[in-house]
């Protein structure tokens, strides 16, 4: 062997060497790209899917705004019925109020009637008393 050879053989053998790298690492960085590749789906599908979550809580929270302004038109119905029940309340209250006063001056109409009844009713018999000594002194 001469050194021509030997530089030959070196060479193929480097050559060989680094072809082995290279395709080890072209391997290496073939399953990386495809792992990443394999990511990117999953996050493209996990993407997709809270896309998906999104848009259904956005309609949830629109459906719960249409919810919130339907309780507040009902509360403002509420608040307008109780004013006006109690404004009723109020009415009654103030009727109430002048019924008592009426029942209370009928009950003194009543009395000052019933006492002039019975001052009638003693002058009669007053009058009939004298009558009936005025007849027995007459007989």
């Amino acid at each position: 062997m001469n050194g021509i050879t030997v530089t030959r053989w070196n060479l193929g053998l480097s050559l060989t060497f680094a072809l082995t790298v290279v395709t080890g690492a072209f391997t290496l960085l073939w399953e990386r790209t495809n792992a990443l590749q394999a990511t990117q789906i999953e996050l493209v599908a996990h993407a997709s899917r809270m896309e998906f979550q999104v848009t259904d809580l956005r309609e949830d929270v629109v459906t719960l705004r249409e919810g919130m302004v339907a309780l507040r038109e009902d509360m403002v119905v509420l608040r307008e019925e109780v004013t006006a029940i109690r404004g009723e309340v109020t009415a009654i209250r103030e009727d109430v109020t002048a019924l008592r006063e009426d029942v209370t001056a009928i009950r003194e109409e009543l009395r000052e009637g019933v006492a002039e009844l019975r001052e009638e009713i003693r002058g009669r018999r007053d009058l009939n008393r004298a009558r009936g000594t005025l007849g027995v002194v007459t007989q």
